[in-house]
């Protein structure tokens, strides 16, 4: 089908535009809807729509856009839709490390999606956990997207890994970490929000219902 033509019809339904099988075995969609491209899979966005949309919210709500940017790290950059929004604000003076460990979505998305041609990105393929260990950089904004489909692995919840994105998060610098709210049980909200407290000054939360799922977005700050 003409990709014109899918233009035109996207904005009556959501069309598939193409798909392939991630390092996870989950199928990895680009799917275009209002005109618009989205990096999904069959249980959730993983890039642009409702996801992009909780991030705008929680940087709006915490003067991100405002803040003088320099140094930021984003695990689990899947299609760059986080990247996009720091770098709309903030293109003059941001450079932006972006972690992913599915060399299949940074494929796919480097085809589809712009924000990959920015001078001051450095997309790694990598593990997170095994980058937060390996690596000694100090960043002033440490982003956690951290999915395997709705899931986020517990090796991501552990106080090592916290104690890692601590070391790696310059002084006055923030963290946030997200969670798909629905998904993420008692206990694990309160391990989490208890393990980035310990490690932290501050920590608190922002829900934020976007598509019919609500999202729980951790901020810790230095």
């Amino acid at each position: 089908m003409p990709d014109k033509v899918r233009r035109i019809l996207s904005w009556i339904y959501p069309v598939h535009v193409t798909s392939v099988l991630s390092k996870s075995g989950s199928t990895i969609e680009i799917n275009r809807f209002r005109g618009k491209l989205y990096l999904d899979t069959g249980l959730v966005n993983y890039s642009y729509g409702a996801l992009q949309d909780v991030f705008d919210n929680v940087f709006e709500s915490e003067n991100l856009y405002a803040k003088p940017l320099k140094n930021v790290l984003i695990l689990g950059f899947g299609g760059g839709s986080v990247a996009e929004l720091l770098f709309r604000k903030n293109a003059a003076t941001i450079s932006i490390t972006g972690v992913e460990s599915d060399e299949e979505i940074i494929s796919i998305s480097k085809k589809y999606f712009p924000v990959f041609n920015r001078p001051t990105l450095n997309v790694i393929v990598q593990d997170a956990k095994a980058f937060c260990e390996e690596h000694t950089a100090t960043y002033d904004l440490i982003i956690v997207d951290l999915f395997q489909e709705d899931q986020v692995p517990e090796k991501f919840q552990s106080i090592a890994f916290i104690r890692n994105l601590s070391r790696l998060c310059s002084i006055n610098g923030m963290v946030l970490f997200n969670t798909i709210a629905e998904q993420f049980s008692r206990n694990e909200s309160a391990s989490l929000y208890n393990n980035l407290s310990e490690n932290f000054r501050t920590c608190r939360k922002h829900n934020v219902t976007r598509a019919g799922t609500r999202n729980t977005v951790y901020v810790a700050e230095k």
